[in-house]
């Protein structure tokens, strides 16, 4: 008779091939961005990642420097950094990921800042020295909001309150050209950029404010934007 048995081997596979089998489905079914949310580390790489494949036609990657992206002919000096939403409490971030969607925990009314019960508020490590333009993703499992801040308009220095600039927070003890920047910044928030929704298979342009669904999304020209923008 034969053994219809599993191994131990193969019934970590079997289980292998149902967890991907499970991510799968719900990348294409309201969590598109699941492989970022369960990550511990190297989330910020993916956030570098999605800036130049989804958004921005001109956005490249850079490796060894103090900054992570240049915009075309090496122009501009970009520093991304990332920040996923998710509520407080234990278990995996995936497990606590929010929607760009949810009316509970999405922007304030009054003040179009972010409320809730969020995990996570600040970009970390952010060295305004370092680069020229701050872009900053508020990553949700189904969309993101995008900001767009220039170095000049950051302290340079932690703990420092400049008028009309965005305040640093101290991080690392001893080092005051590095810190970190709440998403409620006010400053920062006088930068936003931009919103998408992402249904697992297209990208739309997201009104943040009245949380509505527009026409799908088509990549941006950052140095168009930065030009516009900043009048350069």
């Amino acid at each position: 008779m034969e053994n219809n048995f599993l191994t131990i081997e193969q019934i970590d596979e079997k289980i292998k091939e149902l967890n991907t089998h499970k991510t799968n489905i719900l990348k294409f079914s309201g969590f598109p961005y699941i492989d970022i949310f369960k990550k511990s580390t190297n989330a910020g790489e993916n956030g570098e990642q999605l800036l130049s494949n989804e958004i921005f036609e001109d956005l490249f990657r850079v490796s060894r420097k103090n900054y992570d992206q240049l915009t075309a002919e090496e122009k501009h000096t970009i520093e991304t950094k990332l920040i996923r939403m998710m509520v407080k409490g234990d278990g995996p971030y995936y497990e606590r990921a929010i929607s760009i969607k949810d009316s509970k925990k999405g922007y304030k009314e009054n003040t179009k800042q972010y409320g809730g019960n969020i995990s996570t508020s600040t970009f970390q490590q952010i060295k305004p020295k370092e680069f020229e333009y701050l872009l900053a993703v508020v990553l949700f499992k189904d969309g993101m909001d995008i900001f767009i801040l220039p170095s000049d308009m950051i302290s340079k220095t932690v703990k420092n309150r400049e008028i009309e600039k965005a305040y640093l927070s101290g991080q690392h003890k001893g080092n005051n050209y590095e810190g970190q920047l709440n998403y409620n910044d006010k400053v920062l928030n006088n930068h936003y950029l931009l919103s998408i929704y992402n249904d697992g298979k297209n990208l739309y342009n997201y009104n943040r404010g009245d949380k509505t669904i527009g026409e799908i999304f088509t990549k941006k020209n950052i140095e168009k934007i930065i030009n516009e923008k900043f009048c350069i």
